[in-house]
């Protein structure tokens, strides 16, 4: 089968899409000829092959409302031929916009990560081209059974909604040979060590987290960058959390198993619905580690389970975070049996693998329908 995926960044721009894209063409390419058309974010191309996976970088214009402007992207798409299925992940007006554009052939899936939350107005703007682009799709996934059911822009579009959950890589983590440099990253940071692994961007819950660390006897180590970084760190620099907050960049390409184990607990504690699903959390889970997430309407709570693997609270509120994290510090043998139940649920259903296979599965189901 041949597959063309229709990303948004490269993983040099870190984030849970382009994890999530990277990831599945990775895993697909161990059977299947696989493409992909990514947004440089620079004005420089290039095109790299990975045994049956080819990544085609295209150059961006510019940028605006998070949306790259990649004019080859069209020519690209209407050059496109020979390819068993398309498949666009959303949000991404560009591409929305070139397959409308270039209507390439083979059958069409979008991959629907998250709407359309903090641009309003384009938002608004882009409803009918989107409804458009949703209409030609054969297939609508979405990642969680809770997203698609609070999208109001999915509501039309029951019918066409398939639900696959996303997968990590657990080899992608590095925990071969981690132990070390996570008793180094122990020893470093202090702890009780709570850990939060993301970009440091508006709907993450960032200042509620830091709120929520008052008064709580442990550590908080932020892994990530982004447009908050200068403010939460100023934040974490004032009386009462100075000394007990730590900032670390760490390249897309560094295996974070080393930060999950060395943390106690992990802890997602994101606003707003932008937030749809929870890829840390997972990588978490993976390694063993009760989570702590957020009440979104979202995959969030499709990962996290109140009870089975972690706790959920309500976003925004600092007081019911530091309750729950104060919890899992306290009961040692809760963290452990929570992190035990976490590790099993994330190989049986959030692995590469599991996605991947869904996916083919899909393909194939809409391979057989008559054109």
């Amino acid at each position: 089968m041949r597959i063309l995926q229709v990303g948004k960044y490269t993983q040099d721009k870190p984030g849970g899409v382009e994890t999530a894209v990277y990831t599945l063409c990775r895993e697909l390419a161990k059977e299947h000829d696989v493409e992909l058309l990514a947004a440089s974010p620079s004005r420089e191309g290039r095109t790299r092959a990975e045994g049956r996976f080819t990544e085609h970088v295209l150059p961006t214009w510019l940028t605006a409302a998070s949306t790259p402007l990649v004019p080859a992207l069209v020519s690209r798409l209407r050059a496109a031929r020979g390819f068993d299925v398309v498949q666009v992940s959303l949000q991404n007006p560009m591409a929305v916009l070139a397959v409308l554009l270039a209507r390439p052939a083979g059958r069409l899936v979008a991959w629907y990560h998250h709407d359309i939350v903090r641009q309003k107005r384009l938002g608004r703007a882009f409803a009918p081209l989107q409804a458009a682009f949703l209409r030609r799709a054969d297939a609508i996934v979405a990642t969680s059974r809770e997203y698609a059911e609070g999208s109001e822009a999915l509501r039309a579009f029951v019918d066409k909604i398939h639900v696959i959950e996303l997968g990590v890589d657990a080899g992608s983590l590095g925990l071969e040979g981690a132990e070390e440099p996570a008793r180094r990253l122990r020893a470093r940071f202090g702890g009780p060590l709570i850990v939060f692994v993301g970009r440091l961007v508006y709907y993450k819950g960032l200042g509620c987290l830091l709120e929520a660390m008052r008064g709580l006897d442990a550590r908080l180590l932020v892994v990530g960058s982004g447009p908050l970084e200068a403010e939460l760190r100023a934040a974490a620099a004032r009386p009462g959390l100075a000394g007990r907050v730590f900032f670390e960049a760490v390249p897309h390409d560094r295996p974070l198993g080393p930060y999950w184990l060395a943390a106690d607990a992990a802890v997602l504690p994101s606003t707003e619905r932008t937030e749809a699903f929870g890829l840390s959390l997972v990588e978490a889970m993976h390694c063993g580690k009760p989570v702590v997430a957020t009440r979104l309407g979202t995959g969030t709570t499709t990962v996290c389970r109140d009870g089975v693997n972690g706790l959920v609270v309500e976003p925004g509120d600092p007081a019911g975070l530091r309750a729950a994290l104060a919890r899992l510090l306290a009961d040692p043998a809760l963290s452990r049996r929570l992190g035990e139940a976490g590790r099993a649920l994330a190989r049986e259903r959030f692995s590469a693998e599991a996605m991947a296979r869904s996916f083919v599965e899909l393909y194939g189901r809409l391979a057989a329908r008559p054109c």
